[in-house]
């Protein structure tokens, strides 16, 4: 399947910043579903493999991270 994905992204798609928006519902989920914000922020890590440039990667955390 990554070769697929891979394939589907060309080079003017990673001349493009990468956004990676990391949510929980609540201050209270942040504590409590560590694992899933853990999972979220390892996006970036997939984008990197994709082919974006780790400073093309943008992360929006409203919860403060």
């Amino acid at each position: 399947m990554i070769n697929v994905q891979q394939n589907a992204i060309t080079a003017e798609h990673l001349q493009r910043d990468a956004y990676l928006y990391v949510r929980q519902s609540s201050v209270r989920q942040v504590y409590e579903h560590a694992e899933s914000t853990k999972r979220q922020y390892a996006l970036a890590d997939r984008a990197v493999a994709l082919g974006w440039q780790r400073e093309h990667i943008i992360t929006i955390d409203l919860n403060g991270k």
